[in-house]
């Protein structure tokens, strides 16, 4: 009998254990900022995996870009959401080509796009992170992203 509580105080330990490892480990999963590529290289994977775009048109000099990245692109929820996009940085003083292509004409300036590069939604200036997530999932509709509550809203009817 002592074996048996001994083994089942093994076996319950192991399975605490492992509980601890799986919750660490879709902790770890979670991305901690959002991962930003070029114009090129994010157009190409956009079109690959039709996915939408997130292009953020900034500046060196840009005050307000900054307040942008640091108040509301390191808020989790952004973060999160930004996965449903390619997310891209255009520096408009270095990439006026692409500036000029979407008529862009402040900084910054959020622009959503299809994965066929046509303009779905466009943010022109500074949003706090509250505005900014809701104007996200807008942009995500108006591409044609169905929302995963959305999904689980239509399973259960």
């Amino acid at each position: 009998m002592k074996a048996l509580r001994m083994l089942l105080g093994v076996v319950l330990a192991a399975g605490l254990m492992a509980a601890d490892v799986a919750t660490h480990a879709a902790a770890a999963r979670k991305p901690t900022a959002i991962v930003w590529t070029t114009f090129k290289a994010g157009m190409a994977r956009a079109k690959k995996e039709d996915k939408p775009t997130m292009i953020h048109f900034t500046t060196d000099w840009c005050g307000w870009c900054r307040k942008l990245e640091k108040e509301v692109y390191t808020v989790p929820e952004v973060i999160e959401l930004s996965q449903k996009f390619v997310c891209i940085r255009v520096d408009g003083d270095r990439e006026k080509d692409v500036v000029q292509y979407y008529k862009v004409r402040g900084y910054p300036t959020i622009l959503f796009t299809n994965s066929k590069r046509e303009e779905v939604h466009r943010i022109p200036g500074y949003m706090p992170a509250e505005g900014f997530l809701s104007q996200m999932k807008t942009a995500l509709g108006k591409a044609g992203v169905k929302e995963e509550t959305d999904k689980e809203d239509n399973a259960e009817k």
